[in-house]
């Protein structure tokens, strides 16, 4: 099961950390995906707007949030819609 979601890039003040909703954390841990300080988590994340797409794996903080790092950040920064998927 892909555990996803959406958001506004252009609404956010900051992309360097994205916060996972506490709902698919909770999924994450029922399905045995890694969401903890130190884990690096397969991800995909796609601008809607250009179609551009990465993915890898990406570190999870202390927080349960995902650090974006800048080559990223500045892919998404002026999309209208985000998508990010847990896989």
């Amino acid at each position: 099961m892909l555990l996803e979601w959406e958001f506004s890039a252009k609404e956010r003040t900051s992309l360097e950390k994205l916060d996972i909703p506490d709902n698919l954390i909770d999924q994450a841990k029922a399905e045995g995906i890694a969401i903890k300080d130190g884990a690096s988590t397969p991800i995909e994340i796609t601008n809607k707007d250009s179609g551009w797409r990465y993915t890898g794996r990406l570190a999870v903080t202390s927080n349960g949030e995902l650090y974006i790092p800048v080559g990223i950040r500045k892919m998404i920064l002026d999309a209208s819609c985000v998508r990010v998927t847990l896989i």
